[in-house]
């Protein structure tokens, strides 16, 4: 099949878990979607047939053929009306969408950042480079509301972090790859302040053969990404970031999704949709 097609699927929700701070799992049957979807392509959903505008979610997992997963948190109507959705009852979603993260295969030690409802492309994004046994990745998430995902004390140390910043993502930690959490909130073990803090005291650590080979993948809201597009480039590492938008047709078509990039000496407008949502950091212009 071609990468690049967008399908749209009838589908019936196979599990639906929920979890503090109004944070909901949802897994769709999905054969054409599942096969064709990249880490940081995204679904198009729409929550019921009362609501015509569909909601965008970006891939979490997949099992080729069968299903994806998406989390979100339930803010506006349209994620309030999905929250109440069972398993069994049917959805229709377009997907996948978008274009997604290239992994820099000569940078050894990929390092994924992600923030609050910006996490999920870069489990997708793990999952990919886990099967690459050559690469040595590292793990830093940040969120302000209790994670879906069970945490404990790491047990793989990182000597250039404070010790008491130990708190990693179990099924991250059982793969043997390092993580850490940070947080403004006072959860224990994670990193108290924002988590491009808790990557720039990692990266003071390194020398310049170990941060030669790093390469940045993120995602989460805008002042994040700003701050770690400015970090990606104080130490000249690579660095594509997926960009969060609202957006309306998802397909190109209605512009309502732009992003400023510069390109040629220029600043110009790109959609995050179709042009994204991943892009390379260093074309992002921050006004």
């Amino acid at each position: 099949m071609r990468k690049d097609c967008i399908f749209v699927e009838e589908s019936k929700i196979i599990d639906h878990q929920h979890y503090d701070d109004d944070i909901s799992i949802l897994r769709l049957e999905s054969v054409k979607c599942s096969e064709n979807a990249i880490p940081g392509s995204f679904i198009h959903l729409k929550c019921n047939e009362e609501l015509l505008m569909r909601r965008p979610f970006s891939i979490m997992k997949i099992e080729k053929g069968k299903w994806i997963e998406v989390l979100y948190k339930s803010l506006g109507l349209g994620t309030q009306v999905l929250e109440n959705l069972k398993k069994g009852d049917q959805v229709n979603f377009m997907g996948p969408i978008g274009k997604g993260f290239k992994i820099v295969e000569k940078k050894r030690t990929p390092v994924l950042i992600g923030g609050g409802i910006g996490i999920p492309p870069l489990i997708f994004l793990l999952d990919e480079i886990k099967k690459n046994k050559s690469m040595k990745p590292f793990v830093f998430f940040g969120s302000e509301t209790k994670l879906p995902f069970k945490y404990s004390p790491s047990k793989i140390l990182i000597k250039s972090l404070p010790s008491h910043i130990i708190a990693s993502v179990d099924f991250i930690e059982a793969n043997n790859i390092p993580s850490r959490l940070s947080s403004t909130k006072d959860f224990p073990g994670f990193h108290q302040g924002y988590i491009h803090e808790l990557v720039e005291i990692w990266l003071k650590s390194l020398d310049k053969n170990k941060i030669e080979e790093l390469s940045i993948y993120s995602c989460g809201p805008k002042p994040m990404l700003r701050e770690i597009s400015f970090l990606a480039k104080q130490y000249n590492i690579p660095c594509q970031i997926s960009v969060e938008e609202h957006m309306a047709c998802a397909v190109g078509g209605c512009a309502g999704c732009i992003i400023k990039v510069k390109e040629d000496e220029r600043i110009s407008a790109k959609r995050v949709c179709v042009d994204g949502p991943v892009f390379d950091a260093a074309t992002i212009y921050y006004e």
